[in-house]
């Protein structure tokens, strides 16, 4: 994956019944998991590799373990327009 710096977007939310979001800047609301408001929450001008090497040293495991994992909630995070390149 590029070595492209990272930036969050959007906001955290909840349902009603506490379920946890992350709304893009359009308003669209994704249904995710605590680990991926971590991840999204570690994107403030850093590169996909710099998150791996991170998560990797939290959770005391090697990178190469969590690096697939992560790259796909990237890719799909960009897609639903909660990560850009810019600021």
């Amino acid at each position: 994956m590029a070595a492209e710096k990272l930036f969050k977007r959007g906001q955290v939310g909840e349902t009603p019944q506490g379920e946890k979001l992350l709304i893009n800047d359009k308003g669209t609301a994704y249904l995710v998991s605590d680990p991926v408001i971590a991840i999204w929450s570690s994107f403030v001008g850093n590169t996909t590799e710099e998150v791996v090497q991170e998560v990797a040293a939290v959770i005391g495991r090697d990178p190469s373990e969590v690096r697939e994992p992560i790259e796909q909630i990237v890719l799909q995070l960009k897609e639903a327009e909660l990560l850009s390149t810019s600021e």
